[in-house]
């Protein structure tokens, strides 16, 4: 079995922090590509502070969307922005220097378990931290919004 890193609490708000500040600083030049896996922005509106949240998340390519997971480490609960674009879909992204607003929606029945078998055959250890967990672990697809 691979070991997977799993840093909690204050250890993971402070690694998101750093990874946000250079990924905005070098414009996606630095955070993008990290642990093999690809790293967008994830901006959400909080849902109790109304104020913006940023999250640097792993993100895959499905079809015409792109795919986040709500894993939270294999936490019990779901991270805090799964909550907060629940409130709010509409979200910002960046990927990259690219920055655009999308609508996330959490991919249900046959739709999530295509998108979900394509992620875990990319990186397994999505499938390892669902063994870990009782809840559903939520795919998120971010559609684009056209300006």
């Amino acid at each position: 079995m691979a070991f997977y890193l799993k840093p909690r609490g204050k250890l993971l708000g402070r690694i998101s922090q750093i990874h946000t500040w250079l990924y905005r600083k070098t414009r996606g030049r630095v955070g993008h590509g990290l642990i093999g896996l690809r790293i967008l922005l994830l901006g959400t509106v909080g849902r109790k502070s109304g104020q913006l949240r940023v999250a640097p998340l792993p993100y895959f390519k499905v079809d015409d969307y792109l795919v986040v997971i709500a894993s939270n480490a294999a936490q019990r609960k779901h991270p805090a922005w799964y909550h907060n674009l629940q409130a709010n879909p509409v979200v910002e992204v960046q990927v990259g220097r690219e920055q655009f607003s999308a609508r996330a929606r959490t991919l249900e029945s046959s739709e999530r378990e295509r998108a979900w078998g394509l992620v875990t055959s990319k990186e397994p250890r999505y499938a390892h931290y669902q063994g870990l967990v009782e809840r559903q672990i939520p795919v998120v697809a971010l559609e684009r919004i056209e300006a």
